[in-house]
């Protein structure tokens, strides 16, 4: 597992949540019939979500944090990123950590104290994105062994 290091100052750090996607293809009639904001980011409701639990889904790294570093790296494959966002031990954060490895990225170790926060993204026929929020994101731990990282950042 990459994490930490204090050995090299990294090029970049990223701060948020890490995010993973539960992609779901779906007609818009779905989407109309669940009563979610067509194309919009809409509040979890414990009745869509049930609903949405019913159907298929790829599980896929996602957020913006996880989008930049993806292309950053692949633009500048020798950039040394940090990602400092909490996920969980769960499937889903085995999803984020395998995809940050996978890319050389480090990261902060899986918290074995939450829920990874996850994103129902509902595909329609056109391309058009819905969204609903899974699960709440954790927000960062009260720990200050990443301050000497962001103070050693060249951005």
């Amino acid at each position: 597992m990459k994490t930490i290091s204090q050995h090299t100052p990294y090029d970049l750090i990223l701060l948020g949540n890490h995010v993973v996607d539960h992609v779901q293809r779906v007609t818009l009639e779905q989407v109309q019939a669940l009563g979610l904001r067509h194309g919009e980011s809409n509040s979890a409701c414990p009745q869509v979500l049930a609903q949405l639990g019913q159907l298929p889904a790829d599980l896929m790294p996602g957020g913006s944090l996880s989008n930049t570093a993806y292309h950053l790296q692949l633009l500048q494959p020798t950039l040394r990123q940090f990602h400092l966002g909490r996920y969980g031990a769960d499937v889903a954060g085995r999803a984020v950590e395998a995809a940050l490895e996978q890319l050389g990225i480090d990261h902060m170790p899986a918290d074995q104290n939450i829920v990874t926060f996850a994103m129902h993204v509902l595909v329609d026929p056109t391309g058009e994105r819905t969204f609903m929020p899974k699960s709440p994101p954790p927000g960062l731990a009260e720990s200050d062994h990443w301050l000497p990282l962001l103070r050693a950042a060249k951005a």
